[in-house]
């Protein structure tokens, strides 16, 4: 069962963040945009467990379940209409949960019973999007909910190329077992910091961004290797 599980929430991640660009999210209050959203979702699940599904064409059932569950889940959401952001955050979470909800309830009924192959690298896969994709957005969020603001507004990150790769090499750093690799790569992430804050004005300091990147790899590590050193 949590083989399948971590699968799909891998996928999910991947397509809710990573591949839910800017050009999307602004199509998300129409019915075309949440249909190519949820068509996204529906292809990221088939990739992970087609090999699967040819020997199981159920699974292919539960690939429909998926995705009309998400549509509706987004098409309520989306009734919502503008809201504030505090609402909006509640709306976020809610939203994830309900997502959530609905891989378990599909991997209890599908998976039961059933070895769909190692849980640990979708385990890290899922942490590596959160470090790199969901954590900025998440804080994105918090902070538009802390000072109430008429709406959350689309998360465009601070020159998010270098973001991403600072993020990955820290992630990379701390999951690797090998010290050399994980000061080379912590290193690397610092520099580019660095760099971008002697250069240019008004660079952030992602603090909180980096927690989150830190906490993730030490989990991903500890699930990896069963240990943190």
């Amino acid at each position: 069962m949590w083989g399948l599980f971590w699968r799909l929430y891998a996928a999910h991640l991947f397509a809710d963040f990573p591949l839910q660009t800017s050009a999307i999210l602004s199509k998300k209050n129409k019915l075309k945009g949440i249909f190519i959203h949820s068509s996204l979702v529906l292809a990221t699940s088939a990739m992970v467990v087609i090999q699967g599904a040819l020997f199981r064409p159920i699974l292919f059932l539960m690939l429909a379940i998926v995705f009309v569950l998400h549509f509706l889940i987004d098409w309520t959401k989306s009734l919502t209409g503008k809201v504030s952001a505090r609402l909006g955050l509640l709306l976020f979470f809610a939203d994830q949960i309900a997502h959530i909800g609905v891989i378990l309830f599909v991997s209890v009924i599908f998976g039961w019973e059933y070895f769909y192959g190692p849980v640990s690298p979708f385990v890290r896969l899922s942490l590596a999007i959160f470090a790199i994709w969901v954590a900025p957005v998440t804080i994105h969020i918090v902070k538009q909910a802390i000072k109430n603001a008429d709406e959350i507004g689309i998360y465009v990150e601070p020159f998010s190329k270098f973001a991403k790769l600072e993020r990955t090499l820290l992630f990379v750093g701390l999951s690797f077992r090998n010290i050399p690799i994980f000061i080379a790569c912590v290193l690397a992430a610092i520099i580019i910091r660095a760099l971008l804050l002697l250069n240019e004005e008004n660079v952030p300091v992602p603090v909180w961004e980096w927690i989150f990147v830190i906490v993730s790899a030490v989990v991903g590590r500890f699930v990896e290797y069963g240990s943190l050193i």
